[in-house]
């Protein structure tokens, strides 16, 4: 804005990527809470889990986008009392928040990676959908990620 590019960087525990853009269509950022990262700094969610995710609408282009719909979508029996919000419009290079509540499954039978995916809709325009992977797992289950040796003892 006005010549100057402002960024706000987060802390990441791993590797990132720096993206500077001067155009683009909307861009959506996640923030989940609610449960803890694993393996890989995938969350670790487990039967009930409540989530709580917090998604960023970005703007990164220099014309204002338009009141759109952010959509929520999830594995097939996870619940939110919410499966989209609408949003008002964004000027140039500015965000809007919104959040989304997820509760996952009463049962898990075995572990298995899970997408939560959002994406904003517009008349105009769509977003990249912002995708994060969960670990969906029964803690006591044998199959929960905990290695277990096998010991049998051969003649």
């Amino acid at each position: 804005k006005d010549g100057k590019l402002t960024t706000t960087m987060p802390a990441f525990d791993s590797y990132a990527t720096f993206l500077g853009l001067t155009n683009s269509d909307p861009l959506i950022g996640l923030e989940f809470s609610g449960v803890p990262r694993g393996a890989a700094g995938l969350l670790e969610v487990t039967p009930n889990a409540h989530l709580k995710v917090k998604a960023t609408v970005w703007n990164p282009s220099p014309q204002k986008l338009a009141p759109g719909t952010v959509k929520l979508f999830t594995a097939t029996g996870w619940f939110s009392n919410e499966i989209e919000q609408k949003i008002g419009a964004i000027e140039p290079y500015s965000s809007q928040e919104i959040s989304f509540e997820i509760v996952s499954p009463a049962i898990c039978s075995k572990r298995n990676l899970h997408p939560i995916v959002l994406k904003y809709e517009s008349e105009k325009t769509t977003s990249t959908p912002a995708t994060e992977l969960v670990w969906w797992t029964n803690p006591t289950a044998p199959s929960s990620g905990k290695i277990v040796a096998n010991r049998t003892k051969h003649p």
